[in-house]
């Protein structure tokens, strides 16, 4: 496949002239060539998960990730319903991890979000004494108050939220580093919702700590009854 140094492709046979006899070998041999620069290359019009791969999560695409500047990619997004667990696998390749939430809401009332960790990819999930978590929040009259756990079965990463429809969870983000056999996997986050009883904004800010023994590569999300009735939740990953 003859390419110059900006990537045009040129045939491999001379070019053919008029009134003369082409020869079958020159001609098979373009038709070759041809069908191997195209195989080569990526159609843009219809294969855009293959080339979004190819330019992304390839391991040798490196320099072209450097060159668009791209730190934070979406992985997954999962829209809850009537969910008891949201689970997301953590691929290679990531720094660390964002999920976020969008317009969550609980099927039980006054009910927080806790956090769950795999080290086996998901097969099982950390509910022992792994998990630390501190946080301070605003009770429904405004007053900061805080709250915390260690040697917990699970963080919590939500302030406890209505499920009237009112008071969904309009927004949350945690950041989550994976660790490592000998440092602790650890997230930092914030998460809101409304009280309509009190009408105040509540927001959740939290800090929390896995003992897993390895790198974190799986993680769920649960409501600590009942099940997220509707909303999305999305996991980005940081190069």
């Amino acid at each position: 496949m003859p390419r110059d140094g900006s990537n045009v492709y040129s045939l491999p046979e001379a070019p053919f002239q008029i009134n003369t006899v082409a020869s079958p070998s020159s001609m098979n041999n373009n038709l070759s060539d041809l069908a191997a620069a195209m195989t080569d290359s990526v159609c843009r019009s219809t294969e855009t998960t293959t080339f979004s791969r190819t330019l992304l999560d390839d391991a040798s695409a490196s320099v072209a990730r450097a060159t668009l500047v791209i730190p934070v990619e979406m992985i997954e997004r999962k829209t809850a319903s009537a969910s008891s667990v949201v689970d997301f696998v953590l691929p290679a390749g990531y720094t660390s991890f964002e999920v976020r939430f969008e317009r969550l809401r609980l099927s039980a009332d006054n009910t927080p979000l806790w956090f769950r960790a795999s080290t086996n990819s998901g097969v099982s999930y950390l509910a022992g004494t792994e998990y630390a978590w501190a946080a301070t929040y605003p009770d429904a009259t405004a007053v900061a108050v805080g709250g915390n756990a260690n040697g917990a079965a699970q963080a919590q990463i939500t302030g406890a939220a209505d499920n009237t429809a009112t008071d969904v969870s309009l927004a949350g983000v945690i950041h989550f580093d994976v660790g490592s056999a000998t440092i602790r996997a650890q997230g930092v986050g914030q998460t809101v919702c409304f009280d309509a009883a009190a009408g105040v904004m509540l927001p959740f800010n939290v800090g929390f700590s896995v003992a897993a023994g390895a790198a974190v590569n799986a993680l769920r999300i649960m409501p600590a009854s009942g099940n997220i009735a509707s909303g999305t939740i999305t996991l980005y990953g940081h190069r």
